[in-house]
Formats: C-alpha cells, structure tokens, sequence
C-alpha cells in the first residue's frame, strides 16, 4: 500500500498555456491552477502545486526529466498532483459505487486515471505518472 501511495502522490501534469500574449498570458496559470484544484479536491486529490517544466527538470534526476514540447518550451506549465489520506473516503465511496472502479484490475490506478483526465479534459497537452 505504501508503494501505491507514493506512487499516488508524484503523478505529473504538464497543460500548454492557451491564452493570448501579454498579462493575461503571464497569469492564466493561476486560473488553470485554482480551476485544478478545487476539482480535484472533491475527488480526493488535496496536493496540487503549480511550477514551471524547468523548475521541476532542474531537480528530478535523469530517468524522470520531461522534455519540453509545444510553444512554452521550458516555461510550461506543470501542475503536480497528489493525495494525503484525503483520497481514501472518496476512492472507497466510487469503489463501492461504480464498477469500472471497483471491478478494474488495479482499482486505484483506474480512479486516478479517469478522475485526473476528468478534470483536465481539453487543457492538458501530455500527462506523466
């Protein structure tokens, strides 16, 4: 279980800014974080902090380093995704309820694929795990 967790609790996220030059390109990731992270609060996801690729690439060790893709470069987006024992009530509530869930070969691996690609359907360019 402590595995899993861990596991849990590093997933990646990159989303490509969409948003026009200027000021509003500049803070459009507070809006796509904000949005992230009361969405995937109510799904048990209560870690959620926002850097940029270089930030993150500057510190993973080699084996873990994404390469940048798109206009954004090294400046994307990644919002890092996590989960203290918050997860547990809801993941066993859609366990219980909803059998592509709770009959799935790996039962946390699906919530956390089908609740993450929920929330950022259509703004996210590559998701990492």
């Amino acid at each position: 279980a402590v595995g899993v967790a861990v596991a849990i609790a590093w997933r990646l996220f990159i989303s490509r800014m969409r948003n026009a030059g200027g000021a509003g390109r500049n803070n459009a990731w507070k809006t796509v974080t904000a949005d992230a992270k009361e969405k995937l609060a109510a799904a048990g996801f209560d870690i959620v902090a926002p850097l940029k690729l270089r930030w993150y690439n500057e510190i993973a060790p080699d084996s873990a380093k994404i390469a940048p893709g798109g206009a954004m470069g090294e400046d994307a987006l990644v919002i890092l995704v996590g989960n203290s024992a918050a997860l547990w009530p809801v993941f066993c509530d859609a366990h219980n309820a909803r059998p592509e869930i709770g009959d799935a070969e790996n039962p946390v691996d699906t919530y956390v694929d089908i609740e993450v690609n929920r929330v950022f359907r259509g703004k996210m360019r590559r998701v990492f795990y």
